[in-house]
């Protein structure tokens, strides 16, 4: 055995993952509703133009409390939004970063000369979070911008990337500690980073879904709201219904056996107040 079970390795691995997602039809304006009209009509030429908005620093409380655990950053920039055919562009990812701590059960040697090997790996100190930039055209100047459609609809999306549930899945994913049975070469030359390069694609696979999952629940928003054109039908069921169980089960949600006692227990209460935007905390 080339390592002692108390050599416990660390190293740090940062990762971020982003997916991006439209959210209404370039002809949408032709639709709305006075309050929902552009006032100008001038354009963001480019992109390196593109600005904070100062609409974030209006936003009622229940918003505001949204904006920040999605840290959102609203945007104008004509020439991204353009490039989509677009009214808008809500584009997110998750940031999370961890330091990796492994150590060895034990190591025996195959009868291909390779080594068997089984780890203990934990996470220290972990962080996870996403973060949103919602793009929207100059043009867009609507009286009074936290009643229109455009900007709620943006903000379900973000609802949707913040949703308590979602994190609770994610962090539990991501960072519980577990073993690890893998093959390294004969040599122990190079453990460490055969062992950290498994260690950060398991990470990255179970980004991967998480990315999946939550694309396919942005444009069952958009489908639901005919891109924000339209009232969600039972709109608590909607929201109430995403990351249960029967909704990971039928989205063929590769780790459901390991989530389904973190969803037993979920508030009711928390998860409505997020879709609502009645909570202040």
């Amino acid at each position: 055995m080339s390592k002692s079970n108390d050599d416990e390795q660390r190293f740090f691995f940062k990762a971020a993952i982003a997916i991006s997602t439209v959210s209404f039809t370039a002809g949408m304006a032709e639709k709305c509703n006075s309050q929902d009209m552009p006032l100008r009509s001038e354009t963001v030429s480019s992109a390196a133009e593109s600005k904070p908005h100062d609409w974030i620093s209006e936003c009622p409380p229940a918003i505001s409390r949204l904006i920040d655990i999605g840290h959102v950053r609203m945007l104008v920039d004509d020439d991204a939004v353009n490039a989509e055919n677009k009214s808008a562009l809500t584009i997110f990812h998750f940031a999370t970063q961890f330091e990796v701590r492994y150590k060895f059960l034990s190591v025996s040697k195959n009868p291909t000369g390779e080594r068997d090997a089984a780890l203990a790996v934990r996470f220290i100190n972990p962080s996870l979070s996403a973060e949103h930039e919602i793009k929207l055209m100059s043009a867009y100047r609507p009286l009074r911008p936290w009643d229109s459609r455009l900007l709620l609809h943006e903000m379900d999306h973000v609802s949707i990337s913040t949703d308590p549930r979602l994190f609770k899945i994610l962090k539990n994913l991501l960072y519980e500690s577990y073993k690890l049975r893998m093959v390294l070469p004969a040599s122990s030359t190079g453990d460490n980073e055969v062992i950290m390069q498994t260690i950060n694609q398991r990470q990255r696979e179970r980004l991967d879904t998480f990315e999946k999952l939550i694309q396919n629940y942005y444009v069952r928003l958009d489908e639901e709201s005919n891109n924000g054109l339209t009232a969600i039908n039972k709109r608590r069921d909607f929201f109430m219904n995403l990351y249960t169980l029967k909704d990971l089960r039928s989205s063929n949600f590769a780790y459901l056996s390991e989530v389904q006692s973190l969803l037993a227990n979920d508030s009711i209460q928390e998860v409505e107040q997020h879709y609502l935007l009645e909570a202040t905390q």
